[in-house]
């Protein structure tokens, strides 16, 4: 999910002996509950995430690795962002910062797909009104491994890594790194998701059915 103003997009998908069918993106009234859209068909097999940057929702694709611009107002697809040069590989989160776009990858060793391939978990950055690949943020310093969430505050992103038991800390304007939580006092263990309040961010923690707390 994505809340942009007073506008809420889902994504939804349902699973068959076909595998993954009616993917499909809607987008509600925050404050009524009532639908405003639901996107056109289109496919979109694995809806793994949704964000959204003014006029703009982007939905990353995990099975077709590419991610859907769709407009915000209207639901009409506006553009599929794909190929090798992006890096997309399964992924499975998203975040926006001022005019850029960050989609996690998630190398083949640990989807089981595609051909044998030693690229590592890395995040690409996009360009919002164009869809240019900016960077590839990527090497052993950010110690990304299955990062499978990601979130925004103020200057910074933070990225949660499922099997590493840390959130790494960027700069999200340069891609810089700026630190790595995963000493054993925060208690990460599958940490899955994460969201902001003020000055502090939660983490939750799949396996250890808990939230960490910490001073952003």
């Amino acid at each position: 999910m994505a809340v942009a103003g007073d506008d809420l997009f889902v994504t939804s998908r349902t699973n068959s002996s076909r595998g993954w069918v009616g993917a499909k993106v809607t987008k509600f009234n925050a404050s009524s509950g009532a639908s405003v859209w639901v996107a056109p068909e289109r496919k979109v097999d694995d809806p793994a995430a949704v964000a959204v940057a003014g006029d703009d929702v982007f939905v990353a694709d995990g099975y077709e690795d590419s991610v859907t611009e769709l407009s915000a107002s209207t639901g009409a697809p506006v553009r599929v962002l794909s190929g090798a040069a992006y890096k997309f590989k399964a992924p499975n989160a998203m975040a926006v910062a001022d005019n850029n776009l960050f989609v996690t990858r998630i190398s083949d060793e640990k989807t089981s797909s595609g051909p044998p391939s030693s690229a590592p978990d890395s995040i690409s950055e996009l360009d919002v009104s164009t869809g240019a690949l900016v960077r590839v943020i990527l090497g052993a310093a950010y110690k990304f491994d299955l990062p499978v969430a990601m979130v925004v505050a103020g200057d910074d992103l933070f990225v949660a890594n499922e099997e590493g038991n840390s959130v790494t800390e960027l700069n999200a304007s340069t891609g810089a790194l700026v630190r790595v939580f995963s000493s054993a006092a925060y208690k990460f263990d599958l940490p899955v998701a994460m969201a902001v309040a003020g000055d502090d961010l939660f983490v939750a923690n799949y396996k250890g059915n808990s939230v960490t707390e910490l001073s952003i």
